[in-house]
């Protein structure tokens, strides 16, 4: 499975081409797909929101040692209310731990979300994650991330097309019945990927055989 979703900034060129084709694009951003492709270091936040008007913001981070990179994609983050795709990608833990703090309120605009951290995630993400509810999201692929309540969210994301959560840490267990009551909501759902990763080998003394698992459908 793979995040799908590419930017394109052709429309750069659009614009540019009159005032009226550029007029025209700025009205209708959406349906036009106008983004702001953001990606550290090679693209400032800051310095883009200074030249074009209130489009949509496309965060593609990558795992960079420079704070300042870090510093920007925090900054587009706190435009949670323009923001329509996240991409994070190798992550580190201590980076994870800012943009996570960043993305406890809505993203009312959100329609794909991906997160790969460097290293898999202690500590579980909370229930109030994209402040417990993403009715606009469309694909969601998260790996190495514990989202026990990753459930709870299901139920408002009632747009979702794809649902990809994979290697998932013991820390992140969902229980059979809470998933299906979280994908019982997802009328549109075409792809759906989960996959847990495997508790260390254990001596054979201390190996405990689970009961017979209960079929869910």
């Amino acid at each position: 499975m793979y995040f799908c979703h590419a930017a394109s900034e052709e429309w750069r060129i659009l614009v540019h081409v009159c005032r009226r084709w550029r007029n025209l694009a700025f009205t209708s951003p959406r349906h036009l797909n106008l983004q702001l492709y953001f990606i550290p270091p090679y693209k400032s936040i800051k310095k883009m929101l200074d030249i074009w008007p209130e489009l949509p913001i496309y965060v593609h981070d990558f795992s960079y040692p420079s704070d300042e990179a870090e510093d920007d994609a925090a900054a587009a983050l706190s435009l949670n209310y323009r923001v329509s795709i996240i991409r994070l990608e190798k992550t580190s833990a201590s980076a994870w731990e800012t943009f996570a703090s960043l993305m406890q309120h809505p993203f009312p605009a959100l329609t794909h979300l991906s997160v790969s951290p460097y290293l898999p995630i202690k500590n579980p993400i909370s229930h109030s994650f994209l402040g417990g509810s993403a009715p606009c999201l469309q694909d969601l692929h998260l790996i190495k991330l514990p989202f026990p309540t990753l459930p709870e969210l299901l139920l408002s994301s009632t747009n979702l097309v794809r649902l990809w959560h994979d290697d998932i840490p013991p820390s992140g267990y969902i229980s059979p019945q809470a998933m299906a009551t979280g994908l019982s909501a997802l009328t549109r759902l075409e792809s759906l990927s989960l996959t847990f990763r495997s508790p260390q080998s254990l001596p054979d003394r201390e190996i405990q055989l689970p009961p017979p698992p209960t079929r869910i459908l």
